[in-house]
This record gives C-alpha cells, sequence and structure tokens, in this order.
C-alpha cells in the first residue's frame, strides 16, 4: 500500500488526512477453478407389470434407457414369493409351488457412472382358467367266451394328470350289460357273459386335478371271429 501526501486544511485548527490509493498488490483474491461437467446423464430404470400362471415361468427383460446410449448393468433384489434366474436384463421369474397372488421385487441400473433410481416389477401371479380334459370314445370286437383289455384315452390342454374311472349309474346303463369290466384308473379287462353274441358298451369319465370331466364310450362287439378290430374317435 502507498501512502498519499498529507492536504492540511486549515479551519479550527489544522486537520490531517490520509488517502489511500490503491496499488497493483491489492488485486482481487483468486478462486479455485470450477471443473466442467462431465456431460454424462443417468439412465432411467421404468417399473414394469409382470403377470405369470401359476406353477409357470415368463421369461421378460427389465426396462430401462439410456439417453447417452452407454452399455448398462443392473442389480436386483429377491422377490418375497418366487425366484429370479438368468442374466439381468434377461431373467426369468418363477413363483413358488402352488402360490398365487401379488408379488414385487426391485432393481436399478447404471451406465458404469450414475445410476438410476430404484424401479419395481410388480408381479401378478393368477390361476389360469383349467380346461377340461377330452375323452375319447373306441370301438373294439373280441370274440364269443374271450376277455379283452381295454385302455381308454383322454387328453388334457392344461397337461394335468389324469384319473379314470367307469361309470356304474343305473339310470343311464353306463355299465356293461352282457359281460363285466374290471380294473382301474384307465385300465381295464372286458368279459363277456358264457355264450353271448352281440354289442355291448360301457362308459367312463376322465377327470384332471381340477375336478373337470368328460365322459367316453367304449363300444363292444362279441362275435364268433377270432379277429379283434379296435377304432378310436372323440
Amino acid at each position: 500500500m502507498r501512502r498519499s501526501p498529507l492536504a492540511t486544511i486549515g479551519i479550527l485548527g489544522s486537520l490531517s488526512l490520509a488517502l489511500l490509493v490503491p496499488t497493483a498488490a491489492m488485486a482481487a483474491p483468486t478462486q479455485a477453478p470450477v471443473p466442467p461437467p462431465s456431460g454424462n446423464t443417468a439412465p432411467v430404470a421404468i417399473d414394469q407389470s409382470l403377470p405369470v400362471a401359476q406353477n409357470t415361468s415368463v421369461d421378460f427383460v427389465l426396462a430401462a434407457t439410456d439417453p447417452d446410449g452407454d452399455a448398462l448393468t443392473f442389480t436386483t433384489n429377491t422377490p418375497g414369493r418366487g425366484t429370479l434366474s438368468g442374466v439381468a436384463p434377461n431373467l426369468t421369474y418363477t413363483p413358488a409351488a402352488g402360490y398365487s397372488g401379488p408379488d414385487v421385487f426391485v432393481f436399478r441400473t447404471s451406465d458404469g457412472v450414475n445410476a438410476s433410481v430404484v424401479a419395481t416389477v410388480y408381479v401378478s401371479v393368477y390361476v389360469p382358467p383349467n380346461h377340461p380334459p377330452v375323452a375319447y370314445s373306441q370301438s373294439i370286437s373280441t370274440r364269443t367266451d374271450r376277455s379283452v383289455p381295454v385302455t381308454v384315452r383322454a387328453i388334457d390342454a392344461d397337461a394335468d394328470a389324469l384319473r379314470f374311472s367307469l361309470l356304474t349309474w343305473s339310470y343311464c346303463h353306463c355299465s356293461a350289460q352282457h359281460g363285466t369290466v374290471t380294473g382301474s384308473d384307465g385300465n381295464y379287462v372286458y368279459t363277456p357273459r358264457p355264450g353271448y353274441t352281440g354289442p355291448d358298451w360301457f362308459e367312463f369319465r376322465a377327470m384332471d386335478t381340477g375336478g373337470a370331466a368328460s365322459v367316453a364310450r367304449v363300444d363292444i362287439t362279441v362275435t364268433s371271429s377270432a379277429r379283434v378290430v379296435r377304432s378310436w374317435w372323440r
């Protein structure tokens, strides 16, 4: 700092004023430089809804975007009512056996610089409609006084396990009238009454694990021929 010469004003004595003149040494304070922004934009993880049928698995892809087009990595937590498998973002969700209802898990994604906020996957495990099985009628022939094996057939669109039973309701004449049917669960043996020739039949039921059922008929022709003939139809 440089001091200026003194100026004297002669009123009521003398008054001395010291005037300070700024010099180069009194420069403004220096600020630390601010680095420019990196230019990276964080990716965005997207909430999803995921329906899945009970006792089945579903493949899905975690949804996310990155404005910079960067490669993304993903992290998830564990669902409470099922499991995740695969390599994110391509995953498979499998609900717990027999479970139906809601489930949820969360995930986030990162571009290696910034991470997204957490997104949620809302899972709905539903009970699919049960389709009844389709039982197939058939016709067979056998020789007089000769038993013949009968294996009944049915298919189920839901791939449910099937149980077979013979119908024995007296009012519908569902059971054989001129012979006997023995066996169980789809594997039977028909034995005509001794000496009988002519037609006979019996009906059976195929039932799935959901209680849905269908009925079909087995027509039998008892002849004196040794030839046994079978045919099937729906």
